[in-house]
């Protein structure tokens, strides 16, 4: 009971970490947010086995270098406050602190050994104050449309043959934050719009994958029912934003704003390979196995409710959607 205690303030503390960013246009607040944010994550690793430790050295060296390399970066703007490199020092950090390509390792080793609560932190609060910083002291470049292209084929390339669900998920997290780094330097409302459907679609998803026990398409293949696959279907199209769900408006919302046509044009080729991607594992959930089946009894509540939640805010976001354009 105590440690629960001890960690539901320290995720109140991480909370407060993103709101003093968010409020703050001093690149130093912005700095120490970034630390705070960074401790009271670290603070809240389980219990110190092997893999943990592993785990919590993994993410704590590429962050504390990102931190030294945006410090650096804060020197230099006070003394040298044209010089063209410090922009770039600051596009690194934050790229290495955010964990996109190139600087992937990373994150893709420690996001396959931590449970769900811990992941979801890390795809939701500690990419926050980076994506802030990054639409907030930098502008639209060469340098960060190449290094957005590069993620973004990386995440398209890397879905490919993997059965892991966990894998298939950070691979379209990525996905998903190119679409972000485009909509930030556009529009504010764009960026915020698609950072809270971003963490609804996310929190959907944890929901099922929890509540099921997935980890790899094989064992959702051969150990689930029929209606549990279709609920996976729904939930995972919907996370990549196939039309007309709601994951799909944030990113007509961001092709409205940005006017760089090479760009989207490349996000928008990568969410259809990962919907088609998600759309082939689904037809062997769906056929596969059920080949032989002549009658659907959907008797799960949990499943029910993963569909029925889908479709809510699918219909609600559908609703909202003018209202998002006209503002």
């Amino acid at each position: 009971m105590k440690y629960s205690y001890i960690k539901l303030m320290i995720l109140v503390l991480n909370i407060n970490s993103i709101v003093l960013s968010l409020s703050s246009n001093s690149i130093f607040y912005i700095w120490l947010s970034m630390e705070i944010n960074l401790l009271s994550y670290i603070s809240m690793f389980p219990k110190l086995t092997f893999t943990a430790t592993n785990s919590m050295m993994n993410y704590f060296i590429p962050q504390a270098l990102s931190s030294n390399i945006f410090l650096l970066s804060m020197i230099m703007n006070t003394y040298y406050k044209s010089s063209p490199i410090t922009p770039l020092f600051i596009f690194f950090s934050l790229w290495i602190k955010l964990g996109f390509f190139p600087f992937h390792n990373w994150y893709f080793s420690i996001s396959n050994n931590m449970n769900w609560f811990m992941w979801f932190l890390l795809n939701t609060n500690q990419k926050i104050i980076p994506l802030w910083s990054l639409s907030l002291l930098l502008n639209i470049s060469p340098i960060l449309l190449t290094f957005v292209f590069m993620n973004t084929l990386y995440s398209s390339l890397e879905i490919f043959n993997q059965s892991s669900i966990r894998w298939l998920i950070n691979s379209s997290s990525l996905n998903h934050m190119s679409w972000v780094v485009v909509s930030s330097p556009h529009s504010m409302n764009t960026w915020e719009i698609y950072m809270i459907s971003y963490i609804i679609l996310n929190l959907m998803l944890i929901k099922l994958i929890k509540n099921n026990n997935l980890s790899s398409i094989s064992s959702t293949i051969n150990n689930k029912p029929l209606n549990t696959n279709i609920s996976i279907l729904i939930t995972m199209l919907n996370f990549m934003g196939l039309p007309p769900m709601m994951g799909f408006m944030p990113k007509m919302l961001t092709m409205i704003s940005s006017k760089h046509i090479f760009i989207n044009l490349s996000l928008l080729i990568s969410s259809l390979i990962h919907c088609y991607m998600y759309m082939t594992l689904s037809s062997q959930m769906l056929i596969t196995k059920h080949i032989k089946t002549k009658m659907l009894t959907f008797n799960n509540n949990n499943t029910n409710s993963n569909i029925n939640l889908s479709i809510i805010s699918s219909l609600i976001t559908m609703t909202m959607f003018p209202m998002w354009i006209t503002n």
